[in-house]
Order: C-alpha cells, then sequence, then structure tokens
C-alpha cells in the first residue's frame, strides 16, 4: 500500500493567538506559504501572544 500525501494549493493566513485568553487575531490572508513564514518571523517572540500561520482554506478541492 502506497502512502500518498495530498499537496496544499490554496492561500495562507498569518493570525496571532494570545496566550492566556487563546481569543485569534487574524493579521493577513491570501498569502503564499512564502509570504506567511515571512510575516510570522518578523514578529519577536512575546510572553503574551505568538504569531503563527495555517491553511486559510481546509476544503478537499484545495489539495492535489
Amino acid at each position: 500500500m502506497d502512502y500518498f500525501e495530498k499537496q496544499y494549493t490554496g492561500t495562507y493566513k498569518v493570525y496571532r493567538v494570545y496566550r492566556v485568553s487563546g481569543r485569534i487575531q487574524i493579521l493577513q490572508r491570501g498569502l503564499t506559504r512564502k509570504q506567511a513564514m515571512k510575516i510570522v518571523n518578523s514578529f519577536p517572540d512575546n510572553n503574551n501572544s505568538i504569531v503563527v500561520f495555517d491553511k486559510q482554506f481546509k476544503a478537499d478541492k484545495y489539495y492535489n
């Protein structure tokens, strides 16, 4: 049995997660993976929140 992982073809979003409350604040949407990584790396580490990126869409049509 071959294991095949689908490739994501959609865009990414960058958001801030507040550590205490767990609240999420969307910073930017519609980014390429490279752009999202660059934005996340531009934010310094912080005790109050963390900036991360994730796939913007979850539907099967965004995977090959």
